[in-house]
């Protein structure tokens, strides 16, 4: 197994050494792939058992799953119906939506060029379940033959499947970009495999006046599910942050802010700075909700909005306003930055940001007093990134870095000598305060 060190970024200093120390990975495992994907063709599921699978799609038609078993990548072609000879894959995105099965959900939206109608495009929404949620077996090979074909009016740019507080509990609807300046959200019916477009105005009032064509919609719910932030990023260069309030699960918003770039944004994320991973590994994102309202985190102010414009350098905002942004260092020297994700990368507690460019390079930001955040290091890889994700594909305990680009899907493991490490001191750090 090759051996990888992220190059640091910043000068030696007691504190910043142990960032650094912590920020260390290994080139564990690399999968190519024939034809490339998009920005939006990563995605990742958790099964009943705690295993991660990594679903990644092509845009010549073809879906992979890549999983480990025994401490061995296994990977293979995921064949979902559906999906027509010609079909390009624009976006991908699931969920578990039974714990004690596997009951997965999977949303993909096509692109089919009509040979015979002087090249005019068909768009698709197709959803994948399991018809019979009693079935002994459910898995995704069962999910990937049971399809509901929607087609759309529209070209669909990115899918995403949000948490929805409704009376008695939560439910989970889609959200699809579209080139009619529009996002469109779709409720399903966890009884059956129905699907259908629901009004925008009663769900997500703060998505409703988007002038222009939306590329990355971004949403985050408070711990007691009252309140929600919602970002979105267009094609025009407006960026929008919204805080809507549920008043018995009706959404009102209570301010709204937007700003202009000169260019395309490609995307935003919202982040707070505690970072929070669920207790029991397995559990599906309506039950995290549920854990996560006893996670003792302040979460009522207003979280931390990444802009990634397509030219100028990413900026950090509070407050969306001219001149209230953080620039995050070098974020523009590498060629456009495609992709971004939040996550506790040297395991302190506190998230960091992780950012991919098409220069072959991923570059990572941690959080300074002053309000600031700081390049703390950089990882080279052989080819242009699309995509980012932060899991326990190898079911060791602690996450690895799953990076994709043109030519396939790179896993990165963190140093398991500094794993261990870093796990020994939180373990003497726990006895000591137990006997205190």
């Amino acid at each position: 197994m090759a051996h990888l060190s992220l190059t640091p970024k910043v000068s030696s200093s007691s504190t910043s050494s142990n960032n650094q120390s912590c920020m260390d990975f290994c080139h564990a495992h690399f999968f190519s792939v024939p034809t490339q994907g998009s920005i939006y063709t990563l995605a990742q599921l958790v099964d009943s058992a705690g295993r991660t699978k990594i679903l990644f799609a092509t845009l010549q038609r073809k879906v992979y799953c890549m999983q480990y078993w025994n401490g061995r990548p296994c990977i293979k072609e995921v064949p979902f119906t559906y999906i027509p000879g010609g079909a390009e894959i624009i976006s991908i995105d699931a969920y578990i939506r039974d714990t004690d099965k596997e009951d997965f959900v999977i949303g993909i939206t096509i692109i089919k060029k009509d040979e015979t109608n002087n090249g005019s495009t068909s768009q698709y929404l197709n959803m994948y379940s399991s018809v019979d949620r009693t079935s002994e077996g459910n898995g995704l090979q069962v999910a990937s033959q049971n399809c509901l074909h929607l087609q759309l009016s529209y070209v669909p740019y990115q899918v995403k499947h949000v948490l929805l507080p409704q009376d008695g509990g939560v439910a989970v609807v889609w959200l699809v970009c579209g080139s009619d300046s529009q996002v469109h959200v779709y409720h399903g019916d966890d009884e059956g495999h129905n699907y259908q477009e629901t009004n925008l105005n009663a769900t997500f009032p703060e998505l409703c006046d988007i002038k222009g064509i939306t590329l990355c919609v971004e949403v985050l719910y408070t711990s007691d599910n009252r309140v929600r932030y919602t970002a979105t990023s267009g094609e025009d260069g407006c960026v929008t942050l919204s805080k809507v309030v549920l008043e018995n699960t009706v959404p009102r918003i209570a301010a709204k802010q937007t700003m202009n770039w000169d260019y395309p944004v490609g995307w935003v994320r919202l982040l707070r700075l505690q970072s929070f991973n669920p207790p029991t590994p397995g559990l599906s994102e309506v039950n995290v909700i549920d854990d996560y309202k006893h996670n003792p985190v302040i979460d009522d102010e207003l979280p931390y909005l990444v802009v990634g414009s397509s030219v100028e350098s990413c900026t950090v905002f509070r407050d969306l306003a001219p001149g209230k942004g953080c620039y995050l260092k070098d974020s523009e020297a590498y060629d456009v930055v495609t992709c971004c994700i939040v996550c506790d990368l040297d395991m302190d507690g506190t998230n960091e940001i992780v950012i991919g460019t098409y220069g072959q390079v991923v570059l990572m930001y941690k959080y300074e007093t002053n309000g600031c955040w700081r390049l703390v290091a950089s990882l080279n890889v052989p080819d242009p990134i699309l995509s980012l994700s932060y899991c326990d594909i190898m079911v060791e305990g602690s996450n690895q870095l799953i990076i994709m680009t043109v030519k396939g899907v790179h896993v990165y493991q963190c140093n398991p000598w500094k794993t261990k490490k870093l796990c020994m001191e939180k373990l003497k750090a726990l006895v000591e305060l137990r006997n205190t």
